[in-house]
């Protein structure tokens, strides 16, 4: 059961990935189109599509410490992101 939830995380940390890394349009009606903001999302779309891959690799380890190590990093990194997006959306 943990394995597949963890299979849709990594199918969801895909498509933000390439979202963040090639749509960039779509985030730029919240915040400004700048060159700064243009890299900021594709570097945070390139660390979940690393993500997704780690998170792969959990699935295919079953170890549960792995399992809690990963799941500590996507809230620290999801929680870097929000901020740090909604600090850029205040700013507009």
């Amino acid at each position: 059961m943990i394995n597949i939830l963890l299979l849709i995380m990594a199918l969801l940390l895909l498509v933000v990935g390439f979202m963040l890394t090639k749509k960039t349009v779509i985030f730029f009606s919240l915040i400004k189109e700048t060159p700064q903001n243009k890299n900021f999302l594709q570097r945070f779309g390139i660390i979940y599509l690393i993500l997704a891959l780690f998170c792969l690799v959990v699935v295919f380890l079953d170890q549960p410490f792995l399992l809690i190590i990963f799941l500590c990093l996507i809230l620290i990194i999801s929680a870097i992101f929000s901020f740090s997006l909604a600090k850029k959306m205040g700013r507009q």
